[in-house]
């Protein structure tokens, strides 16, 4: 598990809970 592959998974998952805080 490398820091970049975390990331980049928490990412859109997060996105898409906060799109306000994001967008």
């Amino acid at each position: 598990h490398m820091n970049n592959n975390s990331l980049s998974g928490q990412i859109p998952a997060e996105l898409s809970r906060l799109p306000k805080l994001v967008h």
